[in-house]
């Protein structure tokens, strides 16, 4: 570049701390954004680029279309511009700071687990990218980043094409966009492609970490792209034995030389990846296996070495960012197709959780110390996992059940038309939800075979987002006969309604608990957080969480423990679990824009809830289940209009599947 930049030198808003690299197309700084006060990566464009009209339009085309991304796990672009003093072109970059795979992979080698881990977290970014139309063109290690929390960040998406392209207007060197070494065998003779092509380069990545050697090797890069097109890699099994069957198919799937016979879509490769995670770990079987409670550790034993961990990074509000860039809304996902045949096996690999960043608007209060939970009904071979939830268009919701252990749905028998909002008693033998039949939202509850199905409550008043409580004699609802929505409680039959709340504009989404206390979410304070009242009424409400832009629909889990609930950021809503106090909150949801209505898993191993990850629009969500200590991820319904999950255990005879007992 005949223009170097130098430490201390300000453009506009960017302050330059020093140069970072240089290559063909860009000489690469880390800047400070006075503005916004962070570090950034600057890319600046080589001069003699900068003249070229084509280039130019092809670097903000690219551009543009990257910043659109969003996802964890792919470098942000923030913006692009001009530094007016030396008219050079940027484009300025999320900086991450925990360098590259490359570099981790040269100090130590990965386990199975965290390189699967490792792999999955870019091929769920490759997902967005491809779904937006972008491919890649150069995955490898060194494009690759890694936070401090370890968490990998998939850099200079939309890149490989512009340098092609400075390539050959620099004449710096020769060649095509792509390393040789991770290069598609369609890539590099030059045929046109497509993501699949993308699966081809992360496979090998994933090889490498496997095997700790890459698959292809010559003296000459033309010797490398011979060998990707002519030559089979010597199996993964011959260089690394004592691996899951499953993680040697995903990486000879990942490696075919035709790419219709590989993963067709990178979301295809994250469930195969996810089956691999869950075999490394030894876990067996196509379905979805609770652990008995014999081998079980409980929840506490699961979350306190990382609560303890967040509460002490929530004490010192530690702040970093990251060393080159992570993006913006996925456009148009592929398309989901329906499908009630075998599932995919839930996920249940135990894998390192990235450490969450704390929120700086909150302090948790560090008094809370963990009591074992309660002992949770021995999982006998009739006991199921049973999933309730709502799908369908405005107006004419229905409610589903789910058989978790064989991927089974059915409609609720007996239900009413337009039902909503489902919850089970804590022995899974009911249900309760809310029903608009009769022009006025009343709850209804029944059998899980839609046996002895009642109507509640009557009147001209509506009344929804009902939970029983811990003994199934009472029940709490919301609704607005005061003029404002609060909670309040009626017996079963529909006797002895009475007021709960009394503050506040709007007091939704209640949730009883084994101890008798119901948390709810309100605005009493002029923002959205969660409060916490006993049952009985008659004191001041216990503000319990007070986090991000808002804290929402909260949930006991069945010991009455802790409590799990969605908190807001801007535009983002996440999942989050805390001790009973409010104390030690941990993010469980890292991926999509919205994550809504946390349920949990009898067991205080998941939660199911509904989110618009991967959907063709925000406003379509399905149904997904993660686990709170991996943060593994399954989808459960492929619909696009589910929403409001509920979980329970129970006896198989007292639902409608059909599916005899569990092995």
């Amino acid at each position: 570049m005949e223009t170097q930049l130098h430490e201390g030198q300000r453009f506009g808003r960017f302050v330059i701390v020093k140069q970072l690299g240089q290559g063909g197309m860009a000489t690469v700084y880390l800047a400070q954004d006075v503005e916004l006060e962070r570090q950034v990566v600057l890319k600046v464009i080589d001069p003699k680029l900068a003249r070229d009209e084509q280039f130019m339009a092809r670097f903000r085309r690219e551009a543009q279309a990257t910043a659109k991304l969003n996802h964890a796990n792919i470098v942000q672009v923030y913006t692009t511009g001009t530094l007016t003093e030396l008219n050079l072109p940027y484009m300025a970059l999320q900086y991450v700071e925990g360098g590259s795979l490359e570099e981790r992979m040269a100090a130590a080698p990965m386990t199975p687990v965290q390189a699967l881990t490792v792999t999955r977290q870019i091929a769920a970014a490759l997902a967005v990218a491809h779904a937006a139309g972008i491919v890649h063109r150069d995955v490898k290690p060194s494009n690759i980043l890694l936070r401090q929390d370890g968490t990998a960040v998939l850099a200079d998406l939309g890149i490989a094409m512009m340098q092609q392209a400075a390539t050959r207007l620099t004449q710096t060197e020769q060649g095509m966009p792509g390393t040789p070494h991770y290069m598609s065998p369609e890539q590099g003779s030059s045929r046109s492609i497509d993501g699949r092509s993308d699966i081809y380069s992360l496979g090998i990545v994933l090889y490498q970490l496997l095997g700790h050697q890459l698959p292809f090797d010559a003296e000459s890069p033309w010797g490398i792209i011979h060998q990707h097109i002519y030559q089979q890699p010597p199996p993964l099994e011959a260089i690394r034995s004592g691996l899951a069957a499953a993680t040697y198919q995903l990486v000879a799937t990942c490696l075919q030389k035709e790419p219709a016979a590989r993963y067709q879509t990178a979301t295809a490769l994250v469930a195969a990846i996810d089956q691999a995670l869950a075999a490394e770990s030894g876990v067996t079987g196509s379905t979805f296996v609770l652990p008995k409670p014999t081998a079980a550790r409980p929840l506490w034993q699961w979350l306190l070495p990382l609560l303890l961990v967040g509460g002490l990074l929530m004490g010192g509000v530690f702040w970093w960012q990251g060393k080159t860039a992570v993006s913006p809304t996925p456009t148009t996902p592929p398309a989901i197709a329906n499908s009630t045949s075998t599932p995919t096996p839930f996920p249940t690999a135990t894998v390192p959780l990235p450490t969450p960043t704390p929120l700086p608007t909150f302090t948790p209060a560090p008094t809370f110390t963990p009591i074992p939970p309660s002992p949770i009904p021995p999982t006998l071979v009739t006991i199921q996992n049973i999933l309730a939830y709502e799908c369908g268009s405005r107006g004419s919701k229905v409610l589903y059940l789910y058989h978790l252990e064989s991927g089974q749905e059915m409609a609720l028998p007996n239900q009413p038309f337009n039902s909503i909002v489902p919850a089970f008693t804590l022995d899974g033998s009911e249900i309760v939800y809310n029903s608009k039949e009769s022009g006025y939202w009343h709850l209804y509850s029944s059998k899980l075979d839609g046996s002895n199905r009642t109507q509640i409550t009557t009147g001209e008043q509506n009344n929804y987002e009902v939970v029983w409580s811990p003994d199934n004699s009472q029940l709490a609802f919301v609704s607005n006969r005061s003029g404002n929505d609060h909670i309040y409680l009626i017996n079963r039959d529909g006797t002895n309604l009475r007021q709960l709340t009394t503050d506040g504009e709007y007091n939704n989404d209640p949730s009883w608990s084994v101890n008798d206390e119901i948390i709810y979410e309100s605005n009493q304070t002029g923002r959205y957080n969660i409060q916490l009242l006993p049952a009985s009424g008659g004191v001041t409400p216990l503000s319990l969480i007070r986090q991000g832009s808002s804290s929402t629909t909260p949930a006991w889990s069945a010991n009455g423990q802790m409590v799990a609930y969605e908190s807001r950021i801007g535009d983002v809503r996440h999942l989050w679990v805390a001790a009973a106090d409010g104390s030690n909150p941990l993010q469980v949801t890292h991926e999509g824009l919205l994550n809504e209505r946390p349920a949990w898993a009898p067991n205080g191993r998941f939660l199911a809830f509904y989110s618009n990850y991967q959907q063709p629009n925000d406003d379509s969500f399905d149904i997904w289940t993660v686990e709170i200590t991996t943060g593994n991820r399954q989808q459960i319904t492929q619909r696009g209009d589910c929403f409001n999950p509920a979980w329970t255990e129970t006896l198989l005879e007292q639902t409608v599947f059909a599916v005899g007992t569990a092995p």
